[in-house]
């Protein structure tokens, strides 16, 4: 079979690219001409270059392809100075198209990737896969659109579509948005915000990936929605405790108060937007995130997928921790 990887330069998109070649599969990926394919070119792949937002290249890279991955998006931390506007032109009207082209060329399944952060947070309990939209951020908010055009087209044309909703990631080749976290343990700067007792759902990549081969080759989950991550969520005082105790230095013992961590997100968002390309490891929409609860049931994914996230937590951390430390983000 012929498959399709959009977004296949991002940290996920390069690992299932991967994936799908050491298993046999004919690969194609859908990359802008300004990318840097240097990753990618060792994998053997077939380089279609184009846009989500180009109808003509959608339609010229979907000849003879029978499933298509769809992880293109701008995601965080690109979000810090890309105009809002883009941000909801690429990830609803780029998937849109995407679909368009996919029903004139009758793909035979079309799998998107999307994000726990659809439904937002909760207090107690566990989100389910009927849990109704709450999405909080500019990101989720057009993740969650997204999802009701896959849904839309799955209804109203037929297409073969599975939505995979995709929790904290962690793991080898993912830098942004987690590296930080484990300089700022290494050299002692990290600070809890609020008490470190609210919970956060991971997944290591490799298992994510083993989930998203899995959803690939299953035809009877047409339409189905899917969330998958470890079995159960950890806190994040359990999860920087384990960073720590990985490492071999002292455990993290100070906090910030929440309000004032909001303050200080303000104010970085605010002056530092003009000056720094890369966003600041404190920003508002992280404060939600180290503060309040994701916790979410992966039993769906279990019960029909066959799932389960294989990686322990001390495992992963340690796969991790090598892996910075190879390329040099750690000492």
């Amino acid at each position: 079979m012929k498959m399709l990887v959009t977004g296949a330069n991002g940290s996920i998109g390069r690992s299932l690219v991967q994936a799908l070649v050491r298993r046999g599969d004919n690969v194609k990926v859908l990359v802008r001409e300004s990318s840097n394919t240097t990753c990618l070119k060792q994998y053997g792949v077939e380089f279609c270059y184009g846009d989500v937002l180009d109808g003509e290249s959608l339609d010229k890279t979907l000849e003879s392809v029978d499933v298509v991955y769809h992880l293109a998006a701008v995601v965080p931390p690109r979000l810090w100075r890309v105009p809002s506007k883009i941000v909801w032109n690429v990830n609803c009207q780029g998937t849109h198209n995407l679909l368009e082209a996919c029903r004139r060329h009758e793909v035979q399944k079309f799998i998107y990737a999307s994000t726990i952060g659809v439904t937002g947070y909760i207090d107690e309990g566990r989100i389910d896969e009927t849990y109704p939209y709450n999405p909080k951020g500019l990101y989720e908010k057009t993740k969650c659109e997204a999802e009701k055009i896959v849904v839309k087209y799955h209804e109203e044309y037929g297409i073969p579509t599975t939505i995979i909703r995709i929790p904290a990631v962690y793991g080898p080749g993912l830098v942004h948005g987690m590296v930080e976290a484990f300089q700022a343990i290494q050299s002692h700067r990290f600070r809890f915000i609020g008490t470190g007792e609210s919970l956060i759902h991971l997944i290591y990549i490799e298992d994510l990936i083993e989930a998203m081969l899995l959803v690939g080759t299953q035809d009877s989950i047409r339409g189905g929605i899917y969330i998958v991550g470890m079995k159960d969520p950890v806190t994040w005082k359990e999860y920087v405790n384990t960073i720590a105790n990985v490492m071999g230095v002292e455990l993290p013992k100070e906090h910030l108060p929440v309000w004032l961590a909001r303050v200080l997100g303000f104010c970085f968002e605010t002056v530092l937007r003009v000056f720094y390309k890369d966003e600041p490891f404190l920003v508002r929409y992280r404060v939600d995130w180290t503060t309040k609860n994701s916790a979410f049931d992966v039993s769906k994914a279990n019960k029909e997928l066959s799932f389960e996230a294989k990686t322990g937590l001390k495992e992963g951390v340690e796969k991790t921790i090598n892996w910075y430390r190879k390329e040099g983000y750690l000492q």
